[in-house]
């Protein structure tokens, strides 16, 4: 991959958490196998544990698959232990920015990753502000950018103002919102099967869509993020970011370029076009799992749910009329995220299916989790004298169709990052919007009246609360 970044320097908040083990690390360790890190390149971590750099080179390394080049890839660290409320760690920490570019004798890039839960934003940005590691060290060279992960915020208000603390400190150009379903090979494809194929988009409207679902469950629980998950919930971790980005993917018009900018309006015009939910007793859905208030750091009392699903509309010319379902949870069945955009049965009542009644037909559906593909299922003749028809399969898989390994998720979001191209990341304007149409949904089921007696449990491995939003016959099962 020919992609040329000059000398840069990542600092991580929050470097001793699981996602710097789970996530960023592994990625940047792939990225410097593959070349694409800059050649003069250093990755600071920040964060409260009290540790020597041997010892935190050392948690980094057991996150990482053993095999050539490890070892050096681990040399690029170095560790500032720091309070993110206390000045004193950024002094330290802008101390070592400005020996390294003295050393390098240039002004290089500074990423700075708040891989930090939401409520330390404020500290960490305000701080990065007081110590001015905000300011570029140069007029020509050497950007700043930050990168933050979901929530943006807790409800419309919160995010409002970490929006506007973010302007006051940085350009929009800076900002780096990050969703990392965002970065899937398959949902980023979404765009090109529809407006690069001139067969599907002249069919992507109401008139001939019946249904769209948007899904993404898991097998597993909260696990280690039992304290983290319990102020969160899947309204605010999965719906408000994930499920609504989805949205946007498959229901967007066709931008005027590709360019971000372009690709971000009409994602979200979207979004300010989603009909606010006026049953939303009747038309979301929230449940938790059994044994979900015995886990980990997680209270005993907790009403936070950990299924949610919604039915909803786009008040649009392309979209009146059809129903979008949004679908997630926790300790389900199946660990699967996928878009199954349904078309109507206009078969002549005189075509008959042979045996098939209960197969799925006239759909197309966009695998993310756990393979990256994409299925068209159709109806074709059955040999004989007879006109019956029978469902089958095109499917185009991605691993099986490529030999050259995709990059994942946060591999890409960091080149992105990297390169300037914000495509792929929320937008202040997207984030406002999103947060517009759930948070009345928030504040209904926050409400004293209904914060118990609207929470459904559910039994683990199963597909979630027995009562859904579906209409009669129509099921989850994915």
């Amino acid at each position: 991959m020919d992609i040329k970044i000059s000398p840069s320097i990542m600092v991580i908040f929050g470097a001793t958490g699981d996602l710097t083990s789970r996530k960023l690390a592994p990625a940047l360790f792939d990225l410097y196998c593959k070349g694409i890190l800059p050649k003069n390149m250093r990755i600071i971590g920040f964060a409260r544990r009290n540790l020597s750099e041997g010892e935190f080179k050392d948690t980094l390394s057991k996150a990482l698959e053993p095999r050539p080049g490890k070892k050096d890839f681990l040399n690029l660290f170095s560790y500032i232990q720091g309070d993110f409320d206390n000045i004193s760690g950024y002094n330290e920490l802008k101390k070592l920015l400005g020996f390294q570019d003295n050393q390098w004798k240039y002004c290089t890039n500074k990423l700075f990753y708040l891989a930090v839960p939401p409520q330390h934003y404020n500290s960490i940005i305000s701080n990065l502000d007081k110590s001015s590691l905000t300011e570029p060290c140069g007029p020509d060279e050497g950007w700043t950018r930050v990168i933050l992960e979901k929530p943006f915020g807790s409800d419309l208000e919160t995010a409002r103002l970490l929006d506007e603390k973010l302007a006051r400190l940085f350009q929009e150009e800076q900002i780096y919102r990050i969703d990392h379903f965002l970065g899937k090979e398959s949902l980023q494809n979404i765009l090109a099967f529809r407006f690069g194929n001139t067969i599907f988009e002249p069919i992507w409207n109401s008139n001939y869509i019946d249904h769209i679902k948007i899904i993404a469950t898991e097998t597993l629980g909260v696990e280690t993020r039992g304290s983290f998950y319990d102020q969160i919930g899947a309204l605010r971790d999965m719906v408000q970011s994930h499920l609504l980005q989805m949205v946007t993917s498959v229901a967007m018009d066709e931008p005027d370029n590709f360019q971000p900018e372009s690709i971000r309006n009409q994602r979200v015009k979207v979004l300010r076009a989603l009909k606010p939910i006026s049953n939303i007793a009747k038309d979301c859905i929230r449940g938790q799992y059994a044994g979900y208030q015995q886990e980990k750091r997680v209270s005993a009392n907790s009403t936070t749910e950990t299924y949610a699903s919604l039915k909803l509309e786009i008040d649009n010319k392309r979209w009146g009329g059809v129903s979008f379902y949004l679908v997630t949870g926790k300790k389900l069945k199946k660990d699967t995220t996928r878009i199954v955009v349904q078309f109507k049965d206009l078969r002549h009542e005189s075509i008959k299916l042979s045996g098939q009644q209960g197969k799925s037909c006239n759909r197309i559906i966009f695998e993310i989790k756990p393979d990256e593909k994409i299925t068209i299922e159709t109806l074709m003749k059955v040999p004989g004298l007879k006109l019956k028809m029978e469902p089958h399969k095109l499917e185009l898989d991605y691993a099986k169709a490529h030999t050259t390994k995709l990059l994942e998720a946060y591999e890409k979001l960091i080149v992105d990052c990297m390169v300037g191209d914000q495509t792929l990341f929320a937008s202040t304007k997207e984030v406002r919007a999103s947060w517009k149409f759930i948070t009345p949904i928030l504040k209904k089921w926050q409400s004293a009246s209904s914060a118990d007696k609207n929470l459904m449990k559910y039994k683990p491995g199963s597909w979630g609360p027995p009562s859904n939003i579906l209409k009669p016959g129509f099921k989850i099962q994915v």
